[in-house]
């Protein structure tokens, strides 16, 4: 029976992985190299010492990674400061409808605390959830399991009594090494036949998930 659904945030919940797509494009440029639309998405969901080995495997060992992740964050916070944040279509009314169904709710974003804390309060979700696992909060990111597995911890549940949301491949995985039950929401891209055949379910967006509760 589940219990507990925890939730990525940026590009399920959050309309934010076309701005980090292009705030990282820019990032890059800023510093001479030139990130393609497909490397970029390859990016998602990666954060910490997997998000540096993938660039050093793009660009090389030269390639700065703390400076131009510092100079994307400021440029992609300009930009929110200035024109808001928008949730992704369906977030709101599935997460108030998870939560009068009697459901623990839980993040399990590569963000740390303090940024889930303050986009999920610009927005007015902040409250519906009862706990968060970030970032910040384990040493190992996406794909690997760990955030997942905190996130249940947080919720005091088993990880088989769990339903995980994500929308990129390299959290699907995460999801599923995690042992929780793996749905996709695609944001920026599509699974592949081999991801669709791990999934439990596929939606176009968190409105058509809302039979799954």
């Amino acid at each position: 029976m589940i219990k507990g659904l925890i939730f990525d945030m940026d590009g399920l919940i959050l309309d934010t992985e076309k701005l980090y797509n292009k705030f990282t494009k820019k990032a890059c440029a800023d510093f001479g190299f030139d990130l393609s639309d497909e490397a970029a998405l390859s990016l998602r969901s990666l954060s910490g010492e997997n998000a540096k080995k993938r660039f050093f495997e793009l660009f090389g060992e030269e390639f700065d990674y703390f400076k131009v992740r510092q100079h994307r964050i400021k440029l992609m916070y300009d930009y929110i400061e200035r024109y808001g944040i928008e949730t992704k279509p369906g977030a709101r009314e599935f997460l108030c409808a998870a939560k009068d169904r009697g459901y623990k709710l839980s993040t399990a974003t590569t963000s740390p605390y303090e940024r889930t804390e303050k986009l999920l309060k610009s927005v007015g979700l902040f409250e519906l959830f009862d706990a968060f696992a970030c970032g910040d909060m384990v040493a190992l990111s996406k794909p690997e399991p760990d955030i997942y597995l905190l996130a249940a911890k947080k919720l005091s549940l088993d990880t088989a009594e769990c339903m995980g949301f994500e929308d990129s491949p390299n959290g699907i995985e995460a999801i599923i090494r995690a042992g929780v039950r793996p749905v996709m929401i695609p944001d920026l891209s599509e699974p592949d036949d081999e991801l669709k055949d791990k999934l439990f379910a596929l939606r176009t967006s968190l409105y058509d998930a809302l039979d799954l509760l």
